[in-house]
């Protein structure tokens, strides 16, 4: 299961995203890897926190509520919230390393919050590859099970929420 939609942002998370999470508002912390230590550097803005499923940021909830409306929309579940992020990448060698959020099963959304040249987002499900290109405003769900990487953008930066829950 892989979807695509581009209309469950409505205006007013539009205008949130644009003038707030896109501004010089949300602080952004170094990590020297991305997925399993690979040594390919990001700045990430937790949400909630990996570990102990607990809040870390004030936009928490702007990132939970657009995950609801996504899964009651596509009929997915969403009972508990596993994990949160806001990552921001840039122009780097290579793609980003093949990996899965968790290591038991769970659902993913991918919001793309800025258009970034460059920067999809690719999909290994039951032995077919999809790469998805970034646009803004759209939100990708799939099964965590299934693997996945991410290009790096050519120039600027690659803005996106990830949000993983059961």
């Amino acid at each position: 299961m892989i979807i695509e939609d581009e209309n469950t942002l409505n205006d007013k998370d539009k205008k949130f995203i644009t003038e707030e999470l896109l501004g010089n508002k949300v602080p952004f912390y170094w990590h020297n890897s991305q997925a399993h230590k690979d040594n390919k550097p990001f700045l990430s803005h937790i949400l909630i926190n990996r570990e102990t499923q607990q809040i870390h940021s004030e936009y928490a909830e702007f990132f939970k509520d657009i995950t609801r409306r996504f899964c009651k929309k596509h009929n997915l579940p969403c009972n508990v919230f596993l994990r949160g992020n806001i990552n921001l990448t840039f122009p780097i060698e290579g793609r980003g390393t093949l990996h899965r959020d968790h290591s038991f099963s769970y659902y993913q959304i991918i919001i793309y919050l800025n258009q970034s040249e460059g920067g999809s987002t690719v999909i290994v499900a039951d032995k077919a590859t999809k790469t998805i290109e970034p646009k803004q405003f759209k939100i990708i769900g799939f099964d965590g099970d299934f693997l996945h990487y991410q290009t790096y953008p050519k120039s600027g930066r690659r803005l996106i929420a990830v949000m993983t829950f059961i």
